[in-house]
C-alpha cells in the first residue's frame, strides 16, 4: 500500500464523519423549529467540527491497530 493510498483513506474517514455529523445536526436543527438561520449555521458548523474530531479519533485508533499488526507480523513470520 502506497503513501498516497493511505492518505486517501484518511481523507475519506475525515470527510465521511464530517458529512454524517453535519447532516445529523442539520436535520435536527431544521426539525426543531426553534432556531433562527444564523444559529442553525453555527450549530451545523459545530457538528462538522465534531465530525472532524471523531474522524481524528478513528484515524488514531486505526493507526495503532495497524502498527500493532505490523509488529506482530514482523515478530511471527510464517514459514
Amino acid at each position: 500500500m502506497t503513501f498516497k493510498d493511505i492518505n486517501e483513506k484518511i481523507n475519506y474517514i475525515y470527510l465521511g464523519s464530517m458529512i454524517v455529523c453535519g447532516s445529523i445536526v442539520g436535520i435536527w436543527t431544521s426539525t426543531a423549529n426553534r432556531f433562527n438561520f444564523s444559529e442553525m449555521v453555527l450549530i451545523i458548523i459545530g457538528g462538522v467540527a465534531i465530525g472532524y474530531g471523531i474522524g481524528l479519533v478513528v484515524n488514531v485508533i486505526l493507526k495503532k491497530l495497524e502498527l500493532k499488526n505490523s509488529i506482530t507480523k514482523k515478530n511471527n513470520p510464517k514459514t
